[in-house]
Formats: structure tokens, C-alpha cells, sequence
């Protein structure tokens, strides 16, 4: 390999997305090195991004030492209270501004070694920031230090919208777009929410033409379709965190009144609401036999796709309160399984009445039994048709082999 080009990777979140993982899946044929820093990750993380080319780099004690003083010292900065000035002062913005410069520095001092060595030697670099908030800064601040270099982040709705974000104006997000050659939002109504949150700064008109929305996407190993119906009961899946963001009461609420076929409903993943939520499970079965209601705990993303490969699932369930582009609902349409879901963050970008569902954000109990009984009463051939454009919603537009292809050709042409 002799790409004569290294990919610096900054991710603060202690895990590997799915969509880092992907990402990385086709980006190590075309770099020499990939350096992923992060702080210490989790082995069944690290374990996604195995690569002969490919290098985790965390912090020893003492670079998490040099990390903490710098946070303790950052109010010395003049930026420090610019920044702050940008919102409302208190004491949550204080420390958030902080944290931005503790991690950053950190992240600067890890990966500052690797530039330099590079750039010496006649190496492109590029530096690709997981998400608009420290690894964003991080980025730019290596822009900064390094005009030559090629810079990048990736933006989610955690990070850039306002309702999830209490300290938007005061993340350096101008400071960011001064240097970043580009900034990917990974969905159009999650860029034009930030811009709206951010029209104070004037951020459209100011970076505008070095903002972009780039879908990510998933994979997707074979070409099989999700397998035909074999049993009686009608199969409900959803796919996610078990906490309130999530809402899973709400679905327990509105099967709580259904009164049709008999229904199985399989829940895949694990977290902070799970006792609580399995205990409303088994309430609900007792007061329904006509539904069934399985958890799954956490599993790994490959057994996810396996069921889909080889588990007939009738329609995906997805009723978060808030989302980014949901990728759940990627992979789950790439096996042509239809899916209803709120209308939030960028959902609705992959759903629509020709491959699902989409409901309200407040929906009721009546609105998601309504679905239900909609798409269990619609013709074989108009199944048959939804599930077809379930999988082509997902091959022309959420396809990350393609997604991929076309970021590192913009990239390196």
C-alpha cells in the first residue's frame, strides 16, 4: 500500500459508532495509517476496528494530568470568555467551555506528533472529526496550527441542535467553520435546524459553501431480503437504547389496547430503563394475551443483521422522542422490512408513505394501532410492493459502500 496519505480519527464518546465502523471498513485500503484517538475504550469497541493499518491511541495518566490542568487553567484564555459571552453565563457553560479545552488539548497533544512527522516526510493528512464537538475543535485547531492539512467533522443532532444541546452558541462552532474544510451534517433537517438555532451568528451566509449534508449510510453483506412470513403471529421489531428518549412505554401503552391478530413483539438492545421497562412488558402480557414481548439484551451490531437475514420481521418499529438519522432504521430497510416511525430529526428523510409509516412526534395509543392495522390489512402485493421500496430507499440513498466511495473521491479529487 503506498497512498502516500495517513487519516487521523478524533472521537471523545469512549465508543465506535456503527458508523465509524463503516467508514473505517472502506477507508483502510486508502490510507497508509488510520490513528484512531479516543480515551479508553471498551475491548468489544476496539475490537470493531481491527485493522493491520489502523492504530488506537489513548491517553496515559500523565497526558490525563496535563489534560486536567489545562481545563483548571482555561479561564486565563481571552477565548475562554469570548465564548462565553456568545449565551447565557452559568455555571454549566463554564464548565462545558472547560471541557472543550481540557479534551482538545489533550487530543492536540496526542495527535500533534503524527502531524508533524507526516507533513515532514511529504504525507498528506487528513483529520476527520467524529462529531461537532471536541473532535470538531480538534480538527480546526489542527487546521490552524496546520493550513496544509486536510480537515473534517461530521455533525449529528446531538451536537448542533438546540434542543439537545443547552450551550450550542458557546461550542466554537464559528471558530470551527473558520477552519474546517468541510463540515458533513448527516441529515438536511438537522442542518437547516442549526441554522435557524445559529442565524444570530450568521453562520449560513458566512461557511455556507463549506457546509454540506453527506448521509452516511450502513452496510449491508449480502443480498438477501428479509425472509417470508412463516408463523401466525404478526412480528413488531425495534432496535435501540432502552431509555426515555426511546419511548418503549409508549408502545407497551398502545399494545396494551390492541385487540387483532396475535402479535410478537422483539425488542433488541439494552440500557439505563430496562427493568423498568421489562416489568411494564410482563404487565402488559398479563393484561393482552394477544401480545407476546421479547428482549433480546444488547447483542452485537453482526447478530442484528443476521436477524434480519434470517428472522421474518413484519414491520420496524421507531418512536424515539429525538434522532440524528436513525442507522437502525438503514439497516433494517436494506433487508426490505417497512418501517414506522416518528417524525424527528432526519427520519423522514429515509421513511415515507411508499416504505412506512411516519408518525407524529406526540402520536397516541389510536395512532400506532392505526399503522398497525393498516399495514396488516393492505394486499399481499402492496406489502410485497412497501418491502420492495424499503430496499431500494435503502440501495440509492443509504448505501455506505456508495456513501463512502463518494466522500473520499471528494476528498482526494
Amino acid at each position: 500500500m503506498a497512498n502516500n496519505r495517513i487519516l487521523i480519527i478524533s472521537d471523545y464518546e469512549r465508543i465506535v459508532p456503527p458508523f465509524m465502523q463503516t467508514l473505517i471498513r472502506y477507508a483502510v485500503d486508502k490510507f497508509d495509517h488510520i490513528y484512531y484517538v479516543t480515551p479508553p475504550i471498551p475491548e468489544h469497541y476496539s475490537k470493531t476496528i481491527l485493522y493491520e493499518n489502523l492504530t488506537i491511541r489513548t491517553w496515559s495518566n500523565t497526558e490525563r494530568l496535563r489534560q486536567y490542568i489545562s481545563g483548571i487553567l482555561s479561564p486565563l484564555r481571552f477565548s475562554f470568555w469570548k465564548e462565553l459571552a456568545k449565551g447565557r453565563i452559568s455555571f454549566g457553560a463554564i464548565k462545558n467551555i472547560g471541557k472543550l479545552y481540557f479534551c482538545s488539548d489533550g487530543f492536540i497533544n496526542l495527535t500533534d506528533k503524527y502531524v508533524s512527522y507526516a507533513l515532514k516526510n511529504d504525507i498528506e493528512v487528513f483529520v476527520l472529526a467524529t462529531w461537532m464537538n471536541v473532535d470538531a475543535l480538534v480538527a480546526a485547531r489542527l487546521k490552524k496550527k496546520y493550513p496544509n492539512i486536510k480537515s473534517y467533522a461530521l455533525a449529528h443532532s446531538g451536537e448542533v441542535m438546540a434542543e439537545r444541546n443547552p450551550y450550542l452558541h458557546q461550542c466554537f462552532h464559528e471558530f470551527k467553520h473558520q477552519y474546517l474544510d468541510t463540515t458533513y451534517f448527516i441529515s438536511t433537517k438537522v442542518l437547516n435546524g442549526y441554522y435557524q438555532a445559529m442565524a444570530d451568528s450568521d453562520i449560513k451566509n458566512k461557511y455556507g459553501n463549506r457546509i454540506k449534508v453527506r448521509y452516511l449510510g450502513s452496510i449491508k453483506n449480502s443480498n438477501m431480503l428479509n425472509p417470508d412470513k412463516t408463523g401466525d403471529y404478526f412480528e413488531l421489531l425495534s432496535c435501540s437504547r432502552i431509555d426515555a428518549n426511546k419511548r418503549l412505554d409508549s408502545i407497551i401503552s398502545a399494545l396494551k389496547k390492541w385487540d387483532g391478530v396475535p402479535i410478537r413483539w422483539t425488542h433488541i438492545g439494552t440500557g439505563v430503563m430496562e427493568n423498568d421497562v421489562k416489568a411494564h412488558a410482563q404487565e402488559l402480557m398479563s393484561i393482552n394475551p394477544r401480545v407476546k414481548v421479547h428482549f433480546t439484551g444488547r447483542i452485537d451490531n453482526s447478530d442484528v443483521i443476521r436477524y434480519y437475514a434470517e428472522k421474518h420481521v413484519d414491520l420496524f418499529l421507531n418512536v424515539s422522542k429525538s434522532e440524528g438519522l436513525p442507522i437502525s432504521i438503514m439497516e433494517a430497510m436494506s433487508y426490505g422490512i417497512p418501517c414506522a416511525a416518528t417524525d424527528v430529526g432526519g427520519t423522514s428523510e429515509i421513511v415515507n408513505q411508499t416504505n412506512g409509516y411516519i408518525l407524529n412526534s406526540d402520536f397516541t395509543d389510536s395512532d400506532l394501532i392505526d399503522v398497525l392495522n393498516n399495514y396488516i390489512s393492505l394486499p399481499s402485493r402492496e406489502k410485497k410492493e412497501m418491502r420492495v421500496a424499503a430496499m431500494n430507499t435503502w440501495y440509492t440513498k443509504f448505501n455506505a459502500e456508495t456513501n463512502a466511495k463518494a466522500l473520499f473521491n471528494e476528498w482526494f479529487n
